[in-house]
Parts: structure tokens; C-alpha cells; sequence
């Protein structure tokens, strides 16, 4: 392959992996894969491929790139076993964070200057249990800051959406509206939600990557934040379904013990709006850009209908529980007036 570029990427065949691999090869970049080899194997067949565990392997990453995207770095030590390694041996290290870093999400406009989280105690560092992501994140942001420097490029990322997304949050939406029939909806119709493509991201950081481009940025979308009536009314318009809305209160949903975000994605309580409401204008500063998230929903529609998918576990109501809360709702309503 003639290319001006070789990249590595840390991981490189789930989700954002793929859509970063995908757009590498349109720009004709050369590509090595380190992963452990566990998903997509067929993927890419003419991209270079290391295959071992980045705790105990990483040694075998023992070439020259020109930059590295690691995209699955969870824990500091982990972290800091990549750095290291690469700290001259690739001249940009790429490393996806999360808005998680951020731990008051009482207000709005959340920038790159906004306090991050630290841990109360070494344990958070290497501990999944409890609220311990946004701490482990940042530890890791850390840890690159200290080896690499200004080489370091931090991308903090709000929900991730489109095709290939097994968390089921933002496809939830897409394959409830698409059934039709009445759809629970939850809380404020007027509160604003974001999320960003999975290619939309994808394609940028091939874009940092290619013009060297450090520092820390928030990756959020989409260019202008719908309300989630906005999003959900665009849903069906896109998928031509028939579908009614019933808005149902943040105070009977808790009270039901519908979590927020997990019981019904990407609805937040009042008091995190702030999750909802992350600036993206130094991202856009620098080359950021969005496809329609019309695009966006029939990608995600057609990606469940070509694959044949039901609800994974974890994310949603199923729809027993959805008849049963419009059930109580309704009854609720009318005793109410």
C-alpha cells in the first residue's frame, strides 16, 4: 500500500474501532490492528493486524507509526503499559476518554476547562464497581498527559450512536418507533438531548490524526440539539411509521424504579442536564462535522433490520412493562382529573 501515513489503532473491529478503520481506508492510511483477535475476525482483510492483550503483550507493538488511536483504555495501569511502550515509537497518541470526567452535570455549557473528576481513593483506579468510569477515564487522561505531552490528543465523547452499537441505548429508539403502535416517552418533551454519529467521530479523528492535531476536546452532537419530542417525531417521519407519543413524568417513572438513561436511554433526571448540554465548539474549531441525524436513524434502522436484531439485554423496557406503565399512567391521569 502507497500511503503517506501509518496508523495504529488499539482495538480496531467493535463500534467506533470499525468506523475509525473504515475511514482510514478511504484515505488510503496504512492500518495495524492490536487487539486480542475476539471480534470481527474477517474484518478489514487488507489491514495489518497484531494479535495479543494490551496488559500483557504490548511489547509487541515494536514498529514506528505516525500516530495511535486507542480506543478501548479503561484503567490507568492498562494506560500506562501503551504509553510507555509507544512513547518513541509513534509521534501523536490518540486516547478516547468520556464526558464521564466531568462529575457535576447540574448545569450547563460543560467545556475542556471544567473540573474533573479524582479519586477518593487508590482503589477507584482499578475498581469497576460503583461510580468509578469518569474517575478510571480521567486517571487514564492523565497518565498520557504526563508521557506524551503536547504530542497528546484527549477526545471526550458524549453517547455514541449508529450502526454496530451493542449497548442498545440509542437503537432502542429506533427500533421501538419503528414498530409503531403508542411509545412511552419520558419526562420533559422540551429538554434537549445529544449524541454523536459513530462516523461523524470516526472521521475526524482520521482527520486529528492526519493534521497532528493535540490537545483536549469534547466530542458531542449533533450540530444543533434537538428536544427529544424533536428527536423522537424525526424518528418516525424517517422510518414512516404510524407510532403515537405518551409523555409520562420523571416522578411517576422513578417512582416505578425506571432508571434514567438504562431504563429508558438517553433520558436524564433534571439534575444531569448537564449530560445533555457539553460544548462542542472547540471540536468543531477543529473540523468537526455532522451528518443529518435523519442519516443517522435510517443507518441504525437498517443495520437492525439487515442483522435481524431484538433488544440486547441491559438498555430499555420490554414492552410488557411499557403496556403496563401506559396502563398506570392513563388510570393515573384520568383519577387525577
Amino acid at each position: 500500500m502507497d500511503s503517506e501515513m501509518k496508523l495504529l489503532i488499539i482495538g480496531g473491529t467493535q463500534f467506533l474501532g470499525r468506523a475509525i478503520v473504515q475511514n482510514a481506508i478511504k484515505k488510503n492510511i496504512e492500518v495495524t490492528i492490536f487487539n486480542r483477535g475476539m471480534s470481527g475476525p474477517g474484518l478489514f482483510p487488507g489491514v495489518n493486524r497484531i494479535t495479543g492483550d494490551r496488559n500483557n503483550d504490548i511489547e509487541m507493538l515494536a514498529s514506528h507509526w505516525d500516530a495511535v488511536i486507542d480506543t478501548c483504555g479503561y484503567f490507568p495501569s492498562s494506560v500506562a503499559k501503551a504509553v510507555n511502550q509507544l512513547k518513541d515509537r509513534v509521534k501523536q497518541y490518540i486516547f478516547i476518554s468520556s464526558v464521564s470526567v466531568y462529575p457535576d452535570l447540574s448545569f450547563s455549557n460543560i467545556d475542556e476547562q471544567t473540573p474533573t473528576a479524582k479519586p477518593e481513593s487508590p482503589a477507584d483506579l482499578e475498581n469497576t464497581e460503583g461510580q468509578t468510569y469518569g474517575i478510571r477515564k480521567r486517571a487514564c487522561e492523565e497518565v498520557l498527559e504526563k508521557v506524551f505531552g503536547d504530542r497528546a490528543t484527549i477526545i471526550r465523547p458524549g453517547l455514541i450512536v449508529g450502526p454496530y452499537d451493542q449497548t442498545w441505548r440509542f437503537p432502542y429508539w429506533i427500533d421501538r418507533i419503528n414498530k409503531g403502535g403508542n411509545v412511552l416517552c419520558p419526562g420533559d418533551p422540551f429538554q434537549k438531548i445529544q449524541f454523536i454519529d459513530v462516523n461523524d467521530l470516526g472521521r475526524w479523528l482520521i482527520h486529528l490524526a492526519q493534521k497532528k492535531t493535540t490537545g483536549v476536546f469534547n466530542a458531542v452532537g449533533p450540530e444543533n440539539r434537538p428536544t427529544f419530542e424533536e428527536f423522537v417525531r424525526l424518528s418516525a417521519k424517517t422510518l414512516q411509521s404510524d407510532c403515537t407519543f405518551t409523555w409520562v413524568s420523571e416522578e411517576f417513572l422513578l417512582k416505578h424504579q425506571i432508571a434514567p438513561w438504562i431504563g429508558l436511554p438517553l433520558w436524564v433526571p433534571k439534575g444531569a442536564i448537564g449530560i445533555h448540554s457539553v460544548s462542542n465548539e472547540k471540536a468543531k474549531s477543529a473540523g468537526l462535522t455532522y451528518s443529518p441525524i435523519a442519516k443517522t436513524i435510517k443507518d441504525t434502522q437498517e443495520w437492525i433490520t439487515m442483522n435481524n436484531l431484538t433488544p440486547f439485554d441491559g438498555y430499555g423496557i420490554s414492552s410488557g412493562c411499557e403496556n403496563n406503565l401506559l396502563r398506570e399512567w392513563e388510570n393515573t391521569q384520568q383519577n387525577n382529573n
